[in-house]
């Protein structure tokens, strides 16, 4: 798929090969999740990998949960953070040496957290119904569960195709879609954007409030447009009552 300016509106071209016009254009193409390549993560996301502590602390409450955090990466401690109100029993995995400085150590242990460092091999199912971390070492520490923050990119280019702005400014973890935040209008006008491509608060219902306020401006810029194109018509301008 892809999409240009025309005139006043676009044209998209669909994968098809199917040619429309059309005046404004709302993007949801989400994001694509870039997951640690640890052997066993990828098939279990979503099970027995997750990333939002909001989503899935309740089902780990309690429980010894895994942070995975490669080399201990600049969200590892906003991580323990959010985990901490759900257990006590938190294990930050850093899969080799990390660089956390000495008062970044100081301060996760602070909140609980304990530093593995040792190099990981697999993420498995455990006996008892939970899961494993494999290390090379051929040790393993049983887990309820595994936390991530994965990078993410944008699923489609089809905004940066049209010229909408990108946020990548630090801590982003991705470039994520500017829009304004009233009318969910991004820098181009009449493209319009909702869902996870723009922003890193993300889930279902944030992304259908997103695309139900969207629809909302949308509609109302169609239908101003069409009200001022009949008043035209008619030699009345805009907001005249007729008299």
């Amino acid at each position: 798929m892809d999409a240009s300016s025309a005139g006043e509106g676009f044209t998209v071209a669909l994968a098809s090969g199917e040619t429309v016009t059309t005046r404004q254009i709302l993007l949801a193409t989400g994001m694509v999740d870039e997951l640690p390549e640890t052997v066993g993560v990828r098939e279990r996301w979503g099970t027995g990998v997750h990333h939002c502590p909001y989503c899935h602390g309740w089902e780990l409450r309690d429980g010894h949960i895994g942070i995975l955090a490669p080399g201990g990466e600049p969200f590892a401690e906003l991580r323990v953070t959010l985990l901490r109100g759900w257990s006590s029993n938190l294990t930050l995995l850093t899969d080799g040496s990390a660089s956390l400085d000495r008062p970044a150590r100081q301060r996760l242990e602070a909140l609980g957290a304990r530093i593995d460092e040792r190099r990981l091999r697999a993420y498995e199912d455990g006996p008892d119904g939970g899961y494993r971390v494999c290390f090379e070492d051929g040790e393993e520490l049983p887990v309820a569960g595994l936390f991530v923050a994965p990078s993410q990119h944008q699923r489609s280019g089809l905004a940066e195709t049209l010229g909408c702005g990108l946020d990548t400014a630090e801590p982003n973890p991705a470039p994520f879609v500017v829009i304004d935040s009233t009318s969910g209008e991004t820098t181009v006008s009449g493209v319009y954007a909702a869902g996870d491509l723009t922003g890193p608060a993300q889930s279902v219902i944030l992304a259908a409030a997103g695309g139900a306020r969207a629809a909302y401006f949308m509609n109302h810029a169609l239908a101003a447009a069409d009200a001022q194109a009949a008043l035209t018509a008619a030699g009345l301008p805009a907001g005249s009552d007729g008299d």
